[in-house]
């Protein structure tokens, strides 16, 4: 990881929420591989990305699933071939 403090970094592991925060619009700063079978996902923080990361885990996120599909696959592809 870019040795971002959290002051200014929002980071997941989750890999639907990261595809979910791309589609309303955060770019993703970094991954980094923490194991195996685990990658963190960093974003820049945002003025509201904690509250759309909850609103995605209180199923209250509207967003397109064709573009969800399609961040879901960049994220997986972005995983499996560094």
């Amino acid at each position: 990881m870019n040795d971002q403090s959290p002051e200014n970094a929002y980071v997941t592991s989750d890999l639907g929420c990261a595809a979910a925060l791309i589609c309303v619009g955060y770019k993703i700063d970094s991954l980094e591989r923490v194991s195996d079978t685990k990658v963190l996902f960093c974003f820049p923080a945002g003025y509201d990305i904690e509250a759309c990361s909850v609103a995605y885990w209180n199923n209250e996120l509207k967003i397109l699933a064709r573009n969800y599909h399609d961040s879901m696959k960049m994220l997986k592809s972005r995983i499996y071939n560094p």
